[in-house]
């Protein structure tokens, strides 16, 4: 007996099973969240806690499973940005800035001034790396005077 198990046996908590964390694992994987499928498995949290903290496979697991997940939303953003979101673009802008923006020479990072760009400089800043602006949204950014 491992001396993670003798530690969940001595304080009353209980690691997930083997077949457990797969399953765990696999709903995690379809977007279920943790209280669902907990009821799904009938198991507490504590259990998915305490396997967390004491399995380093599982913890290893489940980060690679909440990376994916992530990428999942990564991949929409970036879809919605290049359909003419620019809600999309803003977001996808300010979070993955091109490695050519850098700190200036004062140090202000590049990725501020994004704040302070007008739609329509957003749409400027977004046509030149070559996302997708939508006619109406361009031409609407032109007539309210640089603000969509």
């Amino acid at each position: 007996m491992s001396d993670a198990e003798i530690l969940v046996r001595r304080v009353g908590l209980r690691l997930l099973t083997d077949a457990e964390q797969q399953a765990y694992l696999q709903f995690l994987l379809k977007g279920a969240s943790p209280a669902l499928i907990c009821a799904q498995l009938g198991v507490p949290y504590s259990a998915v806690l305490t396997t967390l903290r004491e399995c380093a496979e599982f913890r290893d697991d489940h980060d690679d499973a909440q990376a994916l997940l992530t990428q999942n939303v990564e991949a929409a953003l970036y879809t919605h940005a290049m359909k003419g979101s620019v809600p999309a673009m803003t977001l996808w802008l300010r979070n993955r800035p091109p490695n050519s923006w850098k700190a200036d020479a004062d140090g202000e990072d590049a990725v501020d001034e994004l704040e302070r760009l007008s739609d329509a400089e957003l749409l400027e800043l977004a046509t030149a790396e070559g996302l997708a602006v939508p006619v109406a949204l361009a031409r609407g950014a032109q007539a309210a005077g640089g603000e969509v």
